[in-house]
């Protein structure tokens, strides 16, 4: 979950605030994540007397303007494509605590909520001197846009 509250200035603009979801909220987005089948979704919550409700969903919707959200996105989905194809590629290190190269193998996780997951480097082909590019995988968002006129009720 990335998660943050949208204020918008006098021109407009978004401007986002880290906020942490409560337990409840926290489910409400695994449910919208499984009902749209989407691992990668947007929506956004409205919070009324005490109660938060779900007012907008965005599926594949990215920020402009905040690196870590991109950078956040695009390790997540990392992770999903290297799950999928190549989970022999991934291996788990605690937190801050990247290994050197060739000292790969001498860490061992001991708590998986705190660990980033790191690609090794595939081995080159063999027999062969060429390569083959199969694919590209880009994170991208459309230009700006205009900011959007809402009436406030």
């Amino acid at each position: 979950v990335i998660d943050g509250k949208v204020m918008r200035n006098s021109r407009g603009k978004e401007l986002r605030y880290p906020l942490i979801l409560s337990n409840a909220e926290k489910e409400v987005a695994r449910k919208v994540v499984l009902a749209f089948k989407q691992t990668c979704c947007g929506f956004d919550l409205l919070r009324s007397e005490g109660k938060s409700y779900v007012c907008d969903v965005n599926g594949w919707a990215f920020v402009k303007d905040s690196h870590k959200f991109w950078s956040d996105s695009a390790n997540l989905m990392r992770q999903y494509c290297l799950e999928h194809i190549a989970p022999h590629h991934l291996q788990t290190y605690p937190q801050g605590q990247r290994p050197l190269v060739g000292q790969e193998s001498s860490l061992k996780s001991s708590h998986e909520d705190l660990t980033v997951k790191l690609a090794q480097p595939l081995s080159p082909p063999t027999g062969s001197d060429e390569s083959e590019l199969l694919c590209v995988v880009a994170l991208t968002r459309h230009g700006d846009r205009t900011p959007k006129q809402k009436l406030k009720m």
